[in-house]
């Protein structure tokens, strides 16, 4: 997963250390700004897929006269 992150660009810092004992994850793991941005937009689409379910529900409950 933190390879994907560090490949696409989401975090600045090396995500871990590999040594003879395998891989150790770095305490010092920075978000990036394309990372911010990622999460920002990501969060944003998700408040909007609430709201757009919570009108359905209200419009779905409404009969016409």
């Amino acid at each position: 997963m933190f390879d994907t992150l560090d490949e696409e660009g989401f975090i600045l810092n090396a995500a871990y250390i590999e040594d003879y004992a395998g891989k150790h994850l770095q305490n010092n793991i920075m978000i990036s700004p394309k990372g911010i941005s990622y999460l920002h937009e990501n969060s944003t689409i998700q408040k909007v897929k609430k709201s757009i379910k919570g009108i359905s529900d209200i419009v779905g409950n409404i009969n016409p006269l």
